[in-house]
């Protein structure tokens, strides 16, 4: 159906009425969509991952989850030409403990989002790559193992060095079906999963050289910075970051702090937002707080925030199938991939007071599985976060607004107006009608790398 017709049969009023409980899907920063890769060159190694992470499905207590990432890598690209990784095979295991949680399905269906953080020269870029988890049948006992393939993802190279590229949190979506003759009903959950302590998240490195510079392992070449064997190398705090993480949140303007700045180890960030307006709950992350430095006088930390894009399924009006993606960018570079971060302990409690600043955008939705096109420019003005909650720099914490919050401006936090939206004709105030407003709620934890 085209869109045209489309508006014809629900009216604009309408059709962007089913944006609304999918506009906030991404909070405090912003990753990329896997674009499409060129072709893989010759010089490909294989490279291999395997991961335990403990994932809560709906109410579910966290259950361990395994998953294996395999994929090519090349030895080197020259630096403006794209890392592009070969196709992307992940294997799935889902431990037999699920299934009584779940209702005993007879078969499930979904898809696993793969997370993988591409560093270069100390910034971070975090792609994504949705991966089917196709209908498969629940075994009587034991886990389930199912692999998928995908599109793999790209990473542009802009500076000689190494593109090293760990791998993050999967974000994992099912769909449980129950067996024909029973009483059960479909069941679409969703995990949020945090990583298992004590494992290597490093994937593979790849050198970026200038013209006529010798690849790694050939006579007179260094090593990679962030392997081993590199200067430094015994200091970083994650692969591929910088022995003095800090620097780039340092450089994004002057701050409440001006006291020397200690490295703070990268954390991962899950959570949840609710919008005042329609009452949806959707859920954030995985992503990556790096590049975080902590303060002593006064005491307090900053960072550097970057969570992919999100796909936000729902029904509207309980039967028709919606999906958006909405990310959250730097209110100063809606470009950018990063939200510089801060925050303060105002007491000695262990309690911090955060601040950010960052601009709503929405794309790619689709109305029963018919694009809706919003246009490539559809967002808010300034939105302004402050947060709180309890949180320690060595293992993290859950911070957020909360009705009950300290100050006023940590009891909520408002959606702005919205511009540039629609294409034949500018619905930006209907979505604003809509979505924009007060008394929208955000939750955000963060957990250590490797605890």
């Amino acid at each position: 159906m085209a869109q045209k017709e489309l508006r014809e049969r629900l009216g604009t009023g309408a059709a962007v009425a089913l944006l609304a409980a999918g506009l906030t899907s991404g909070l405090t920063g912003a990753g990329s969509a896997a674009p499409e890769a060129p072709d893989a060159p010759a010089e490909h190694v294989p490279v291999s991952l395997a991961l335990t992470y403990q994932c809560a499905f709906g109410t579910t207590e966290p259950l361990p989850v395994g998953l294996t990432i395999d994929t090519t890598l090349p030895t080197s690209v020259l630096v403006g030409e794209p890392v592009a990784a070969g196709a992307l095979n992940a294997e799935l295991v889902l431990p037999e403990a699920l299934w009584p949680a779940l209702g005993a399905p007879a078969s499930i269906e979904g898809t696993v989002t793969t997370n993988l953080l591409g560093v270069q020269d100390a910034k971070p870029e975090t792609v994504s790559t949705e991966l089917p988890v196709p209908a498969t049948p629940v075994p009587e006992t034991g886990a389930l193992t199912v692999k998928s393939t995908g599109t793999a993802p790209v990473w542009q190279t802009n500076a000689a060095g190494s593109l090293t590229i760990s791998v993050g949190p999967p974000s994992i979506t099912l769909t449980t079906h129950p067996a024909e003759g029973t009483m059960g009903t479909e069941v679409l959950v969703e995990a949020v999963c945090e990583p298992a302590p004590e494992q290597d998240f490093l994937l593979g490195a790849v050198a970026v050289l200038l013209p006529g510079e010798p690849e790694p392992g050939a006579p007179g070449a260094p090593p990679l910075p962030g392997m081993p064997g590199a200067p430094g190398s015994d200091g970083a705090l994650l692969p591929g970051m910088p022995s003095a993480p800090g620097m780039q949140a340092a450089e994004a303007g002057p701050g409440i702090m001006a006291a020397p700045l200690f490295p703070l180890t990268a954390q991962y960030i899950n959570g949840e937002s609710t919008v005042a307006k329609t009452g949806a709950k959707v859920v954030l992350g995985p992503g990556m707080m790096v590049n975080g430095g902590q303060y002593i006088n006064p005491p307090g930390i900053r960072g550097d925030v970057a969570l992919p894009k999100a796909k936000t399924p729902f029904y509207a009006f309980d039967f028709l199938p919606v999906t958006g993606m909405a990310e959250f960018l730097p209110a100063n570079d809606a470009n950018g991939k990063l939200t510089f971060t801060e925050g303060t302990f105002p007491k000695p409690d262990s309690m911090l007071f955060a601040h950010t600043e960052v601009i709503l955008r929405i794309s790619d939705v689709e109305i029963n599985g018919v694009p809706y096109d919003v246009g490539p420019d559809c967002r808010t003005g300034k939105v302004s976060l402050d947060l709180w909650g309890q949180y320690l720099v060595t293992a993290g914490g859950t911070i957020g607004t909360h009705p009950d919050a300290p100050l006023e401006s940590q009891r909520s936090f408002t959606i702005p107006p919205f511009s540039g939206c629609g294409v034949e004709e500018d619905i930006s105030p209907i979505i604003t009608g809509l979505v924009s407003g007060p008394g929208n709620q955000v939750t955000l934890v963060l957990k250590t790398v490797g605890k």
